[in-house]
C-alpha cells in the first residue's frame, strides 16, 4: 500500500523526550546507581543509539544500570501526562496521518501509556526495544511495510543521535 493508495502519510515519533519528558526521572535513577553520574555524561548515551551508550559506558567505564530499571521506569512514566496541546494535535493527525512511535525503551510500557493517555488507537505501529535496538532498522522496517518513499514519512525526535 502506497500513500496515493491511502492518502496518509507516515508520521513516526519518538517516545521519551518527544511524546513525554522522562529524561529527569531517568536520570535519577541512572544517578542512585552511579553516584558519580553527571548530568552531560547520562546526556552522552543519547549521541548515537541510547543501548550503544549506555553499553559502552558499562563497558569503559563501570556504569551500573540500575536495578529493577524497568519496574521503575513504568512506575515513574504513569505518574506522566501528555501535554494538553500535543494530546490535541496526535487525536487531529490520527485521522490525515498514519501515527507511529519507534524508541528505546520496551513497547509495552509505551502501549500502557497511550492506553493512559486515551491515545493507542492512534498509533498503528509502536516499536520498541523488544522489536529491535536500532531506530534506523524500525525506521525503515515501516517504510517497508507500508511501501512508502522516504518523502512520504517523518521522523520526530529530540535527539541527533536519532537521525
Amino acid at each position: 500500500m502506497n500513500t496515493s493508495q491511502n492518502n496518509k502519510k507516515l508520521v513516526m515519533f519518538d517516545f521519551d523526550g518527544v511524546l513525554v519528558n522522562t529524561l529527569e526521572f531517568c536520570y535519577r535513577l541512572h544517578k542512585d546507581a552511579n553516584k558519580g553520574l553527571t548530568w552531560e555524561k547520562f546526556s552522552s548515551f543519547s549521541n548515537g543509539n541510547f543501548h550503544e551508550g549506555m553499553g559502552k559506558a558499562i563497558n569503559e567505564d563501570g556504569h551500573i544500570r540500575p536495578k529493577d530499571f524497568d519496574e521503575k521506569y513504568e512506575q515513574n512514566l504513569l505518574t506522566l501526562t501528555i501535554h494538553d496541546i500535543l494530546h490535541d494535535a496526535i487525536l487531529r493527525m490520527a485521522d490525515s496521518y498514519r501515527l507511529a512511535v519507534v524508541s528505546s525503551i520496551t513497547s509495552g510500557y509505551i502501549q500502557e501509556f497511550l492506553k493512559q493517555e486515551n491515545l493507542l488507537e492512534c498509533f498503528s505501529e509502536i516499536l520498541g526495544s523488544d522489536m529491535n535496538k536500532s531506530k534506523v532498522y524500525k525506521i525503515k522496517s515501516l517504510i517497508d511495510k507500508y511501501s512508502y518513499t522516504k518523502d512520504e514519512a517523518v521522523y520526530i525526535t529530540d535527539t541527533l543521535g536519532d537521525i
